[in-house]
């Protein structure tokens, strides 16, 4: 793992911890399940040709904030997004692949009312990708499975809406656009998959979730 790696996972960590540093008005933990869908095609070698690499599929996660303010919180998110497969004949071969992708990353949220029973927001982070392909070429019984580590960043609105009268659960929606910097090359005997996965991805996010808040003042 390179020095910029181990810095990104040293402010995780320092996010991690910060709260039990600093004053905090509130704590919330959030679990999130919904659909992710690539927006990246890649090319096929040299030539105007694309693929798609995978497609729609499952999403889940959950996120940890302190909220130093009713404004404003700071955290960590883990998501995973597992996208269904894609199927593509090139050059008269049938080729399917589907990526799998985890993201670790230091979130910072500004939550637009918070005194209302609906709270829109707004959500930023930055970290650590982790990114699989199982890459199937029919006729050959014989399938590429490469990962990297990379990089990520995410935005992302959503609204949540106060359940009960407590003021302690609710629930929400929110979407996200992330981009992912993992690039895998891929170097083998077929011609039209080498260098298929060089660039950056990024793809959009619906999710529901459920959130508690605890630790109030």
């Amino acid at each position: 793992m390179n020095k910029i790696k181990l810095l990104v996972l040293a402010g995780l960590f320092a996010i991690a911890t910060m709260p039990a540093q600093a004053a905090v008005d509130h704590h919330q933990v959030s679990v999130y399940g919904g659909g992710s869908g690539l927006l990246t095609d890649r090319s096929i070698g040299e030539t105007p040709d694309k693929i798609k690499i995978g497609d729609f599929g499952v999403a889940f996660g959950a996120q940890y904030l302190a909220h130093f303010n009713p404004y404003f919180g700071i955290g960590l998110d883990a998501m995973f997004n597992l996208f269904s497969e894609a199927e593509e004949m090139i050059e008269g071969t049938k080729v399917t692949s589907n990526p799998t992708n985890w993201t670790l990353m230091a979130v910072v949220r500004s939550v637009f009312l918070p005194e209302a029973k609906v709270r829109p927001y707004m959500l930023a982070g930055v970290g650590l990708s982790f990114l699989n392909y199982e890459f199937d070429v029919e006729g050959e019984s014989f399938t590429l499975d490469e990962s990297e580590t990379g990089y990520a960043v995410c935005l992302g609105f959503g609204a949540e809406m106060q359940l009960g009268a407590s003021g302690n659960f609710f629930a929400g929606i929110e979407g996200r656009w992330t981009q992912i910097s993992n690039s895998v090359d891929i170097e083998d005997e077929y011609d039209f998959l080498t260098h298929l996965f060089v660039e950056d991805y990024s793809y959009y996010s619906i999710l529901a979730k459920f959130a508690m808040k605890f630790g109030a003042k």
